[in-house]
């Protein structure tokens, strides 16, 4: 059973785009095993394409945790620039079991806000905890 956790991104602060927006592709069955369909993937609730975007948080000790997060858009969602803090709108995080009954995390987002400022710098190296 999955069941969605809305996030209060002011408790991730920093998250950090650590890679562009990528596509994410719509895997198959096919002869008993799974492949790529070489179709993107679209959300059930909308019909439009997803993307994954990977950030770094800090977990609760200060260490790096690396994050995919979904988005469902039209458009490859723009970012703000690699290792700036990226503003998400609406993030969740569903729990629930993998097919070997490990606990998954699922992460999504409805999107990003607008980009940061000018004044905004790399997060690469603040050890404060708090976007920069």
């Amino acid at each position: 059973m999955l069941r969605d956790l809305p996030i209060d991104t002011t408790q991730l602060q920093p998250i950090a785009m650590t890679a562009a927006p990528a596509p994410l592709w719509e895997w198959i069955e096919k002869d008993g095993r799974r492949q790529l369909s070489g179709e993107q993937s679209r959300d059930r609730d909308t019909g439009e394409p997803e993307w994954e975007v990977a950030v770094m948080v800090r977990d609760g000790e200060g260490n790096p945790e690396m994050l995919k997060v979904r988005i469902a858009s039209k458009d490859e969602p723009k970012i703000p620039g690699e290792f700036l803090p990226v503003p998400f709108d609406g993030l969740l995080c569903k729990v629930g079991k993998s097919k070997t009954g490990d606990l998954r995390q699922y992460w999504s987002a409805t999107g990003i806000k607008a980009a940061p400022t000018s004044s905004s710098r790399p997060i690469i190296g603040d050890n404060s905890g708090k976007a920069a």
